[in-house]
């Protein structure tokens, strides 16, 4: 099972805000902090619904890392980090993600959109 980190509340944008690469993007959607915190926080708050807030020690975490695998780019702007979920995706479904006013979705191919 992949985990994808995706932002939808409207505002700002998770991945589709970054303005990244393919391989950005990718190392975005997949970070494997923030998936876990994500998923301990829901887990430890049965019934929330809605975005998690990553905190500051994970987003300067993020920020570390990110620097060290693109050292040439600047760190993506990172306003869709006050809501994020996860989703789970099969690994071998492909996907984009779908932005509309920083409300993002995720469309696997095969979905009704896609022919």
């Amino acid at each position: 099972m992949r985990k994808l980190l995706i932002s939808p509340g409207y505002g700002a944008g998770w991945t589709s805000w970054s303005g990244g690469s393919r391989e950005q993007i990718k190392f975005m959607l997949e970070y494997k902090s923030f998936v876990d915190y994500i998923e301990k926080y829901n887990k430890d708050n049965e019934g929330h619904y809605g975005g998690v807030c990553v905190p500051d020690n994970l987003r300067k975490e993020f920020e570390m890392d990110w620097k060290e695998k693109f050292p040439e780019a600047s760190v993506p702007y990172m306003g869709g980090l006050d809501k994020l979920e996860v989703v789970n995706v099969h690994d071998d479904n492909l996907i984009r993600i779908k932005e509309y006013d920083g409300f993002e979705s995720v469309v696997i191919a095969g979905d009704d959109e896609w022919y």
